[in-house]
């Protein structure tokens, strides 16, 4: 049966680890360059898009983390049966000649 994976990124161990350039606006005095204040402005709706994509797609595989953990679920119940139920319960406390409720919370009177 052939093995799944999940696809990574390879990152290389020589590649320098990347620099995030600290924001203009901190460091500079006064007024920025009028063109970078445009091109900042314009950049604006595409990284509201882009943070909307990365909740989908972080959603999307959760939501496929949660089905394969119901199926594995699903296929471990058809395997192996949860047959210890009330009526098994009731019959085991019955032929030891323990009452129920002390079984089921020592100590508690009713």
């Amino acid at each position: 049966m052939p093995a799944f994976r999940v696809p990574r990124r390879r990152r290389s161990r020589l590649a320098a680890p990347s620099v995030i350039p600290i924001d203009p606006r901190l460091v500079l005095d006064g007024p920025l360059d009028p063109d970078l204040e445009e091109i900042r402005s314009a950049l604006r709706p595409q990284r509201r898009r882009l943070w909307l994509r990365r909740i989908v797609r972080r959603t999307w595989l959760v939501a496929v983390g949660v089905a394969a953990a119901e199926v594995v679920l699903f296929g471990v119940a058809r395997l192996v049966p949860l047959t210890l139920g009330w009526q098994e319960l009731d019959r085991c406390v019955a032929l030891d000649g323990y009452p129920l409720q002390e079984i089921l919370a020592p100590g508690v009177d009713q």
